[in-house]
């Protein structure tokens, strides 16, 4: 599933009406669930895994002569899901790009000079996507004509993207122009282009409220992760889930996995991580428990062995496997499920 999101700047934009739409950003940054992928030294084992988005200096280049300032996000840390990374600079090009004379940012859509793209992100119906529509929207709302979000988006995807961010903002935005035929024909119409070119721009950007276009779409596999003692789940859920657990625990007969439990801790880290890079991408904190649960609990390990064991192209399946590694309750309630179809 594609769920691409796109944000366009006039060039006309200056310093001081970015850094304080910047900084707003920055606020929803730190309240809403965004991660980055980076790569942290857990137990002297160096393991990628989610973080939660914050603002970085970032040297780069030859000789590393150059320095990067902003935030980026490329997944939802509650969840674990993750796609493309994005990134919001701290500061415009403006040196190079500055325009008082550029036009509306929604030129952008056919290809006009004075606007350039700051995000063109496919996140593949990923659950990020939506706090930076959120984030979008309130670019889009601050800078005016000046900034357009847009993509593979519906009427009722921008409402819930902007209810998210009212929660949090002082001064709420309202709905993108492209959401309200009116107020989207009334920007388009102070654009000096043709009228063909008008045409050209309302049709590839405003939103159709049809009830039959694309909903937001989470699969069933993605709320695993969120599981409590006491909840119930779907009987083929039920039964995939307790298949797994028990195919699982026979990897527990393999001599691999008495040789490591005769070893130190210091090999299962290391069996850890060189299995756990190759499959999966978890949050620091997963790291750091699974290694703080091997160390002070001598048959934790039996659980990390299973799991990191369980290789899996299949996207389900990965969520399972994920929702195994982090949740507790669902990792016992898939032990009872295992005996059940034992029985």
């Amino acid at each position: 599933m594609r769920l691409c999101i796109n944000l366009d700047i006039s060039k006309s934009v200056t310093k001081e009406e970015w850094k304080n739409v910047y900084e707003e950003t920055l606020f929803l940054v730190k309240v809403f669930p965004l991660a980055e992928l980076q790569e942290r030294r857990i137990q002297g084992e160096m393991s990628p895994c989610l973080v939660r988005t914050q603002e970085h200096t970032i040297t780069y280049g030859p000789n590393e002569k150059y320095i990067r300032v902003g935030w980026s996000a490329a997944g939802n840390y509650e969840d674990l899901n993750f796609a493309t990374e994005c990134f919001l600079p701290r500061c415009l090009p403006v040196k190079n790009y500055y325009d008082p004379d550029a036009g509306d940012a929604m030129l952008g859509v056919i290809r006009k000079d004075g606007v350039y793209s700051l995000w063109e992100v496919d996140t593949e119906g990923k659950s990020y996507f939506i706090y930076l529509l959120a984030i979008g929207c309130l670019i889009q709302a601050r800078l005016g004509a000046k900034a357009h979000v847009y993509g593979d988006i519906t009427l009722e995807q921008y409402g819930r993207a902007v209810s998210l961010a009212n929660q949090y903002l002082d001064k709420p935005i309202e709905m993108p122009e492209q959401c309200d035929k009116d107020r989207l024909c009334k920007r388009i119409s102070r654009i000096a282009i043709t009228d063909k070119e008008k045409e050209d721009i309302f049709f590839k950007v405003y939103t159709n409220p049809d009830p039959g276009s694309f909903k937001f779409d989470i699969s069933p596999c993605e709320h695993l992760i969120h599981y409590k003692k006491g909840d119930t789940l779907c009987p083929a859920m039920e039964r995939a889930l307790g298949i797994s657990r028990y195919n699982l625990d026979m990897s527990l007969d393999d001599d691999e996995y008495w040789d490591l439990m005769d070893g130190d801790t210091i090999e299962q880290f290391e069996w850890v991580t060189d299995n756990g890079v190759n499959l999966l991408i978890l949050r620091d904190k997963d790291w750091e428990r699974i290694f703080s649960e091997i160390e002070d609990n001598y048959g934790s390990f039996g659980r990390y062995y299973q799991l990191f064991s369980m290789g899996t192209n299949c996207e389900e399946l990965r969520r399972l496997q994920i929702a195994m590694l982090v949740n507790d309750d669902l990792y016992a309630y898939s032990k009872v499920l295992a005996e059940q179809k034992e029985e």
